[in-house]
């Protein structure tokens, strides 16, 4: 064989190059994201942890040799293409929808195609190719679309579970929604203490252990099942040694179990509780041999082969320069005029940031921002909550502040009070209200779970700001006529705020 010919056969086929260059532009606008959602303060997103995990199980198993040879792996690259034919659809809808989260989460496929491609399930150390796709999920900025979306819903079920427990110590219980009422104390089951991180990093756990176990389909899908649960106890039984502890200090010795370390012990160990289920549940699954890992291509014309590799690289271009036609558009509504005085004090409105500007401009609803001396008020109004509600602590932290949420306060009207220190070190006290008709939601999970059963509906948010050292009366006095000036019907009483806690 001469040099010629050596390069020749050492050049990648047409279909393979094809199918590689579709596929890598494909994936750089959704990986340009889903990195940016590593780093962003403002997602609070540990994913990288995850794909970090992902890459680390898949050299694992590609550095070691095959221990079975078979006719399966012949068609492992037109499985591979025929997957990444079907995630493009995905990922054009997520490009023209505007979805970044979309096109990213079929990256996830692509790590399924990439170890058929590697032959993972048929080497040494075999890897399941479907599991290891579903550990590499958690990259994505999961915990915030779940806080967003069902948080709400976690929460209710969080609270009557703690209700139900707390029943078994405590006689003088009550649950009101997501508050729980104990031995006189109010206890709030707020969006940190949904469950939503425990159920990812119990999932995130289990689908790392199938990988390495290659379970059969109903074993995997019934461990799922015992994972969900054992989340949803451990989240329960944390609530309730918080509760406990803050109704019965002597009990625990007087320890504060809203301080650390206890605060993270308490959580580390019923997370550990809530996996006990999953260990044994993994003990349970025997692997399958390395000679029944198959996959499930079948042969295609090698004609056929081609034209469709070709087709796909010239759909993946064609997708990249596809138009946003976003469907959650914020429906047209009048300008929001803030009150012109406050107090006394003259309002002076603070223009929105230029990448602010330009995403109402796009997504619609609006926005406004005012100044009444040393008091700042937000107002954002919209019919797509979703796309434009956003709790402080997400904004704020992509501003650089830090935030503490400190728990909900109910006049004059429900508040979600939070502490946020900025990079001068300038320490403020936040409250932020959500608003549509007579409701009054404290959260954005709360707001979209009302807003899902009433999908016409409007939503105000109303943040304010003051210095955190300025006097709680004329803070909540600000609050008041803020409030009257807006039309937003209030408590009537004085204000007084309850000892609570929230998780």
């Amino acid at each position: 064989m001469n040099a010629r010919t050596r390069l020749l056969s050492a050049l990648p086929s047409l279909p393979s190059l094809c199918i590689g260059l579709g596929a890598a532009v494909l994936a750089v606008h959704p990986l340009l994201w889903l990195t940016r959602t590593w780093t962003d303060p403002a997602y609070g997103s540990y994913g990288y942890l995850a794909a970090g995990l992902t890459c680390a199980l898949f050299a694992w198993s590609w550095f070691s040799p095959r221990a079975a040879t078979g006719s399966e792996s012949m068609h492992a690259s037109r499985l591979a293409l025929a997957l990444l034919l079907c995630t493009s659809v995905i990922r054009a809808a997520g490009q023209v929808l505007a979805v970044n989260i979309v096109a990213a989460a079929s990256l996830a496929v692509d790590v399924y195609a990439l170890g058929l491609l590697a032959d993972l399930p048929r080497r040494k150390r075999a890897v399941s190719p479907g599991w290891l796709a579903c550990a590499f999920v958690f990259a994505l900025p999961l915990e915030r679309v779940l806080q967003r979306c069902v948080g709400y819903g976690l929460q209710s079920v969080s609270a009557v579970g703690v209700g139900a427990l707390l029943h078994t110590f405590v006689d003088a219980v009550s649950v009101q929604g997501v508050r729980v009422l104990i031995a006189g104390r109010d206890v709030l089951v707020d969006l940190p203490c949904s469950g939503a991180r425990g159920l990812l990093n119990l999932l995130l756990f289990y689908a790392v252990l199938m990988a390495v176990r290659r379970p059969r389909v109903w074993q995997g899908a019934a461990g799922v099942v015992v994972a969900l649960l054992g989340a949803l106890a451990s989240n329960i039984v944390r609530i309730t040694l918080l509760s406990l502890g803050i109704a019965f200090p002597d009990a625990f010795f007087g320890v504060d179990v809203m301080a650390e370390p206890w605060h993270s012990m308490i959580g580390l160990a019923s997370l550990v509780l809530g996996s006990l289920p999953v260990f044994a549940w993994v003990r349970f699954v025997r692997p399958k041999p390395v000679s029944e890992a198959r996959s499930a291509a079948r042969p295609l014309h090698p004609v056929l082969y081609r034209a469709a590799a070709v087709c796909f690289l010239m759909a993946a271009g064609f997708i990249l320069f596809l138009p946003h036609r976003p469907v959650d558009v914020s429906a047209p509504s009048a300008p929001l005029t803030p009150p012109a005085h406050l107090r006394g004090e003259q309002g002076w409105p603070i223009p929105l940031l230029p990448k602010e500007a330009a995403y109402f401009r796009q997504y619609g609803g609006f926005a406004a921002k005012q100044q009444y001396g040393p008091y700042a008020v937000t107002l954002v109004r919209t019919s797509a909550p979703l796309r434009h509600l956003h709790n402080p602590d997400e904004c704020l932290r992509g501003l650089g502040y830090a935030v503490t949420p400190l728990g909900v306060e109910e006049r004059p009207i429900p508040t979600a009070v939070y502490r946020a220190v900025d990079t001068d070190g300038f320490a403020w006290r936040v409250g932020v209200s959500f608003v549509s008709g007579g409701r009054v939601a404290t959260n954005v999970s709360e707001a979209v779970w009302r807003w899902l059963h009433e999908p016409g509906s409007s939503w105000l948010a109303v943040q304010r700001m003051v210095p955190w050292d300025m006097d709680p009366r004329q803070a909540h006095a600000w609050d008041r006529a803020l409030m009257t000036a807006l039309d937003i019907p209030m408590h009537q009483s004085t204000i007084t705020v309850a000892a609570k806690h929230n998780f």
